[in-house]
């Protein structure tokens, strides 16, 4: 994730772009849903 000019980025594990949101727990929501969904697979993931 990143933060610029009050809003989040967040990036998948090859560094896509997942969104821009305007507040960490929007972010955070989106980011624990797709950690979630079937075959979800983030960096250091050795599942």
């Amino acid at each position: 994730m990143s933060v610029a000019d009050d809003s989040y980025t967040l990036h998948g594990c090859h560094s896509q772009v997942l969104g821009v949101y305007e507040s960490l727990e929007d972010a955070s929501v989106v980011l624990e849903f797709a950690s979630s969904a079937p075959g979800a697979r983030f960096a250091g993931s050795h599942a």
